[in-house]
């Protein structure tokens, strides 16, 4: 395992692929809830000069060990 300190641009820049898998659980938000989630998302990502924030921790596993284009990653958490 190899655990690293990343920004949420980071995350979302990098070159690779980032998977849900159909069995990860469901959520009872409703769409408002998932709306102001969003918008908070986007809000740090667009402002580079906002402070730091942290939104939790995000652990991937590796899809699978198939040569990609791109790395593939199943989030786990």
């Amino acid at each position: 395992m190899r655990a690293t300190v990343a920004s949420i641009q980071e995350l979302l820049q990098a070159s690779q692929v980032l998977r849900v898998p159909r069995y990860q659980r469901r959520y009872s938000w409703r769409l408002s809830q998932w709306r102001r989630l969003w918008r908070n998302v986007v809000a740090i990502y667009s402002d580079q000069d906002a402070p730091n924030h942290f939104v939790g921790s995000v652990v991937l596993q590796d899809a699978d060990d198939r040569p990609r284009v791109l790395p593939e990653y199943v989030i786990v958490d």
